[in-house]
């Protein structure tokens, strides 16, 4: 989704960005 990767940068790869990326992209898959 767009606003994951506004909110979370391809670089960013600390487990808790990934883990924020996962619940975005499960927030906007469920929005959907």
């Amino acid at each position: 989704p767009v606003l994951a990767q506004r909110a979370i940068p391809r670089q960013a790869k600390s487990p808790e960005k990934q883990a924020v990326a996962c619940w975005l992209e499960r927030e906007c898959s469920a929005g959907k």
